[in-house]
């Protein structure tokens, strides 16, 4: 029987499981795959929760995770890190995972259209306060999608120019085989 588990610190975001990553309230070795996007930024110690990931995974489990390298601080103030691909490869070894595959998400054009498009959108919603609420929605929606596109299309082009910088990252690891739970 398969099945996904959600987990939050928050109850008030009705997640199956109320707990913490940094001591997963889970077996050892119970999990076939781990998911943890844009979450080990907000950890204070973003190398114990590699470590219980390790813990909960099956051999040759894998892990799926996204982190940011640079973006605004945000869900402050537990806002703790941001991440090169070779803080994050230190991060997993030392967890007793292998580094599968990582690859960059985004690149200085693709961070500066989105940061653009938040910033100018956030600073529209507060201009059209005045504007009954649906209404205001649907422009800045409207600018939002309108903006993401031209960005999007503008960093296809041009992100390929520096390799250096990066939105962030997406990690596959495993749990070796080898090993016994």
């Amino acid at each position: 029987m398969r099945r996904y588990v959600g987990m939050d610190l928050d109850p008030r975001r009705r997640p199956d499981v109320i707990g913490s990553a940094e001591h997963l309230p889970f077996r050892d070795g119970v999990a076939d795959a781990v998911l943890c996007t844009e979450v080990l930024e907000h950890c204070p110690n973003p190398e114990a929760v590699l470590r219980e990931v390790r813990r909960v995974l099956r051999p040759a489990g894998v892990l799926v995770l996204t982190t940011p390298m640079c973006w605004n601080l945000h869900y402050e103030p537990h806002d703790y890190f941001r991440f090169t691909r070779y803080g994050l490869a230190l991060l997993a070894g030392r967890a007793g995972l292998r580094v599968v595959r990582m690859e960059r998400v985004g690149g200085v054009f693709a961070l500066c259209g989105a940061r653009l498009t938040e910033v100018i959108c956030k600073t529209t919603a507060r201009a059209l306060k005045w504007v009954p609420r649906p209404i205001a929605r649907l422009l800045v929606s409207a600018l939002y999608l309108a903006m993401s596109g031209a960005s999007l299309a503008a960093s296809r082009l041009l992100d390929w120019v520096d390799r250096t910088d990066a939105i962030g990252w997406f990690v596959l690891a495993q749990r070796p085989v080898e090993e016994a739970p």
